[in-house]
């Protein structure tokens, strides 16, 4: 049985909410496959909606995007970093200069990604809405491992 966990994301150009739904592929190794658009849009409501929850999931490992993965539903962004400050979620153009759309946090993108901090995955309902994404064999080899993080503000 697939473990799944969804993280809320930011998208760095229209700082819209959106989720990514990373599965287990390996012990120790979790990727992106497909999206989540909330219909509310402010992180209190969406943490009101069931969307994120700070006793959620945390788990570990290598964290990187399954071939099938689409990116931001709202950018060309096809990848995602985490910020070193607030911990949150943004996608990412691979530019290495970015600023958090969480906290404004600006700097350049290093290291990978190792955890990831979510909520098991809802039954869709009203919500969200999911962007289809085309299955793919669960022993898959990630197409971007170890995805950078933000170090955090000093």
């Amino acid at each position: 049985m697939s473990t799944d966990v969804e993280v809320l994301t930011r998208c760095q150009d229209t700082h819209q909410l959106f989720k990514i739904v990373f599965k287990q592929q390996d012990a120790g190794t979790w990727a992106a496959y497909r999206v989540l658009v909330p219909r509310v849009q402010s992180r209190a409501e969406a943490a009101g909606a069931g969307h994120t929850t700070p006793s959620g999931l945390h788990v570990t490992g290598m964290v990187g995007t399954d071939p099938t993965y689409k990116g931001c539903p709202f950018c060309p962004s096809k990848s995602f970093w985490t910020c070193g400050t607030c911990q949150e979620f943004n996608c990412w153009d691979e530019r290495l200069d970015v600023v958090c759309a969480w906290c404004t946090h600006a700097g350049r993108v290093v290291g990978k990604i190792d955890h990831l901090r979510g909520q098991a995955p809802s039954a869709g309902g009203p919500t969200s809405r999911r962007v289809p994404s085309p299955p793919s064999p669960p022993s898959q080899r990630l197409s971007t491992p170890n995805l950078p993080k933000l170090p955090p503000r000093r």
